[in-house]
């Protein structure tokens, strides 16, 4: 019996060398992916976790090795894989704050919001206990990790008040790159009206980060909450001089075209339908430009091309019937009124009651006018 045993433990030994070796040859592999871009990358990350997974054969019970195995999954995007590592992980090691921050961070990913806030907590709660026992600067500033990421999940569930109370205590534990919590930060304060607070933030994340397109665009949309415009397509034009993608072309002609600017709004909404072409928000934009420069046959294309996009859109057919208004041809104009009321009623359920009032009000006195207009005008075009 005895010699058997020694059979055993010299055959646990040797497996457990074999994973350590595979484990090391993994944590090799793991630099190289992490240096790597594109279809490489994902090569890399492959090769690390078939390593890994080599070593969890050997030592089924060890967590180090799941843990790196579920850190290759989230690199590649495989949250679901990578929740089941980590939930190994929670139950193999219970008292260890990582374990439940990644697995957070993957229920999170999954869209499942409630039990990631509820691993975030507990993260937060087994880092609070090692700060009692040890209050190095480190157990803080991996504490101001899982703040800041609890807080996204608050976004997620849009409790924007619990939010920036998670990126201020983030930013006090002295978060590892400030950058973020001051830049979501922002855009909570946005999202409860406190604009002030908003901007002043925004401007600290540009501070940290004068090439953040990102961060200027949402400054510019904050001063648009302002009705600051001017100052909105300064950053709008900062954004754009950074990546001029159609976001932030169409952000700017916005900012223009309240400015009454309708030829700079036309040339930046052109600019982002070129990024674009199918966007139907932008077309709907350029029509409007189109539509206050008096080009009515312009905005009328726009507004028929946006629409053929969004068929339903009750706001997009109310402004072709101006563009038809505009061109003289008052029947279609009706028509597009009439239909806009239609939908607009379908959709009740989708809109406020203001809305709707709102809509019915308009396209009832347009169409009323343009009744008058055929029967005081016979000689108008059908």
């Amino acid at each position: 019996m005895k010699e058997h045993g020694g059979h055993e433990k010299e055959d646990e030994k040797s497996k457990q060398k074999q994973a350590a070796e595979l484990f090391r040859q993994g944590q090799q592999q793991l630099r190289k992916a992490q240096a790597a871009v594109g279809d490489q990358a994902v090569a890399e990350y492959d090769a690390c976790s078939q390593l890994f997974t080599e070593a969890i054969s050997l030592r089924p019970h060890h967590a180090q090795y799941y843990q790196a195995r579920g850190r290759c999954y989230i690199a590649v995007q495989q949250y679901l894989r990578a929740l089941g590592d980590f939930v190994v992980c929670c139950r193999l090691e219970p008292g260890i704050a990582r374990h439940f921050a990644h697995r957070g961070q993957c229920f999170r990913r999954l869209g499942r919001v409630d039990e990631a806030l509820k691993d975030y907590d507990e993260a937060l709660r087994l880092e609070r206990l090692k700060a009692e026992k040890d209050p190095s600067e480190t157990h803080q500033r991996q504490a101001a990790e899982y703040y800041f990421e609890r807080a996204l999940v608050h976004i997620d569930l849009e409790l924007y008040d619990k939010a920036i109370e998670g990126f201020s205590q983030a930013l006090d534990k002295r978060l590892a790159a400030p950058y973020k919590a001051f830049f979501h930060r922002g855009i909570c304060y946005r999202r409860v009206g406190q604009i002030a607070e908003s901007i002043q933030n925004l401007k600290e994340a540009i501070n940290l980060d004068t090439t953040s397109a990102d961060a200027h665009n949402h400054l510019g949309l904050s001063h648009i909450q302002e009705q600051n415009f001017e100052e909105a397509r300064k950053c709008f034009a900062n954004a754009v001089e950074l990546d001029a993608c159609a976001r932030y072309l169409n952000n700017r002609g916005l900012a223009s075209y309240h400015l009454e600017e309708y030829t700079d709004a036309a040339a930046d909404f052109t600019a982002a339908l070129e990024a674009e072409p199918d966007n139907a928000s932008v077309l709907f934009n350029r029509g409007n430009a189109y539509f206050q420069l008096g080009q009515h046959q312009e905005a009328l294309d726009d507004y028929a091309e946006a629409i053929q996009l969004e068929p339903d859109n009750a706001t997009y057919l109310h402004h072709k019937g101006l563009a038809y208004q505009g061109c003289g041809e008052v029947r279609e104009a009706i028509a597009c009124y009439e239909e806009a009321w239609t939908i607009g009623m379908g959709q009740l359920w989708a809109q406020s009651r203001d809305d709707l009032l709102h809509l019915r009000h308009c396209a009832e006195t347009r169409v009323i006018i343009l009744l008058g207009r055929l029967l005081t005008e016979p000689n108008l075009e059908p």
